[in-house]
């Protein structure tokens, strides 16, 4: 697995060394995980923001490279949900966006590993007049028992799932 690092420190009262720290740790996920991150995509935002996406170069460098083809890497390890974005819905549309283009997002300290998404063709099957037909083997009118979500739901369901802890 192919991994990119994004972080971000914003100037309320943390501290540039922040960087290394979320960098490092990222670092550390990857090798237990026998990831390999590319150091040619580790990007960090320095006394930036978190509320705003427009003035986050780095990020939106990161962003461009995952829209690009071929795809550079397959996974951003980010340390924290508030190194993406300060505001859930803004992380993610983000992970949205990079999963929709086959890129995973994970969130070390808090564990959360959104995969990326499979974006291959749906497999055909034969349809009940011998015709093929997109949609693998449901029939026509079968209901989506036992298949994925549609695209979106799941990082929604768990990041959701996350802040509503009461431990």
């Amino acid at each position: 697995m192919r991994c990119a690092i994004y972080a971000r420190y914003s100037s309320d009262l943390q501290r540039e060394s922040s960087i290394d720290d979320q960098i490092r740790k990222c670092r550390e996920y990857a090798g237990l995980k026998g990831w390999l991150v590319l150091d040619g995509y580790i990007r960090s935002d320095n006394a930036v923001s978190g509320a705003a996406l427009a003035a986050r170069d780095a990020l939106n460098s990161l962003i461009a490279d995952a829209m690009g083809r071929p795809r550079p890497f397959d996974r951003i390890l980010v340390d924290d949900t508030s190194r993406l974005a300060r505001h859930l819905a803004d992380s993610l549309t983000i992970v949205e966006r990079l999963q929709f283009r086959g890129v995973g997002v994970v969130f070390v300290s808090q564990g959360i590993d959104f995969p990326r998404k499979d974006r291959s063709p749906a497999p055909r099957s034969e349809r009940h007049d011998g015709r093929t037909s997109a949609g693998g083997d449901r029939g026509q009118g079968t209901p989506r028992a036992g298949r994925p979500s549609p695209q979106g739901i799941e990082p929604r369901r768990e990041m959701l799932r996350l802040y509503q802890r009461t431990d």
